[in-house]
């Protein structure tokens, strides 16, 4: 009973910090972002508004959904190949275990969302294409159009274009959440393929996917700045919160690492008993003593 109700417990604390996630991505929560003025004819605020060459949809896709279900297989592999024959499949045990693996990915996937859209909050950095996004109306303010010393402190009652959802977005810069979400992923995927897959048939399975999933992100990272929607210091940012979240979900919340030294710990215990064994039953016969047993290791 009590499980059970630990259980109820982690998977409402999941819910509130998914739909606190998902609300703040979508600007439902009528937040807005830090007003942060500009200098005039700033360079590095005039490139051109492109669309993300990559959708969120699909970023999702491929660092959220196809890890979650990987582990999800991969755990579902290892209930079938280690379970006792005789007894048939144990669904509360496989839960547990996506539980403990699958389920903290996803909780810590939301909270690295969650961290992100908060710091862009607070921050409230321009977009490469903010000027191109916002059009500002020179002659309202003091701006000299060849002095870009002047600093504009205005808000956006300043700009002529008048999509408030692209405005707001404009001023979220800081960190890139993409970069967040795929080094996050990432980092926590690879750590569980380490620990997790240990298929000694096909020995090139696991560093595959380890390195696709690496590159992947380092694409998403630079696909960032290439469509001018961040700076390299954003996807650096993001990165680092995406694996700062990962380090701490894999060592403090799930279970992978406590796993891995109980293994690690069995392998050396099971050796040094066959290292004891050998040396106990191994002698030499030596012709000019009386046959006595002398200790040979093998290792």
């Amino acid at each position: 009973m009590v499980g059970r109700v630990v259980i109820l417990f982690d998977v409402l604390i999941f819910l509130i910090v998914s739909v606190l996630a998902g609300l703040m991505t979508f600007n439902q929560l009528g937040i807005k972002p830090t007003i942060n003025g500009f200098f005039c004819r700033d360079g590095n605020l005039m490139y051109p508004y492109r669309s993300s060459s990559v959708p969120a949809n699909i970023v999702a896709f491929l660092f959220v959904v196809i890890p979650f279900v990987l582990m999800t297989v991969i755990e579902a592999i290892r209930h079938y190949h280690f379970r006792p024959r005789e007894t048939g499949w144990n669904c509360g045990w496989y839960s547990g275990t996506c539980y403990k693996t699958a389920g903290i990915f996803l909780f810590g996937m939301s909270v690295t969302v969650l961290l992100g859209e908060i710091t862009k909050l607070a921050v409230g950095r321009l977009r490469p294409h903010f000027l191109d996004v916002c059009r500002p109306d020179y002659n309202k303010t003091n701006c000299i159009t060849d002095n870009i010393s002047v600093y504009l402190d205005v808000g956006d009652q300043h700009c002529q274009g008048n999509e408030a959802s692209l405005l707001a977005d404009a001023r979220k810069s800081f960190p890139s959440i993409h970069a967040a979400m795929a080094f996050y992923a990432v980092l926590y995927l690879n750590i569980y393929l380490q620990v997790r897959l240990k298929w000694r048939k096909v020995m090139l399975l696991r560093p595959a996917i380890q390195a696709l999933y690496i590159g992947s992100a380092i694409y998403i990272g630079c696909l960032g700045v290439a469509d001018h929607r961040h700076y390299w210091s954003d996807v650096i940012g993001g990165a680092l919160l995406g694996a700062v979240v990962a380090i701490l979900s894999v060592c403090f919340v799930s279970t992978l690492l406590d796993n891995w030294i109980r293994q690690d710990k069995l392998c050396n215990t099971q050796r040094d008993t066959s290292i004891q064994r050998n040396t106990y039953y191994r002698e030499i016969t030596i012709e000019n003593d009386n046959a006595k047993r002398v200790p040979l290791l093998v290792f």
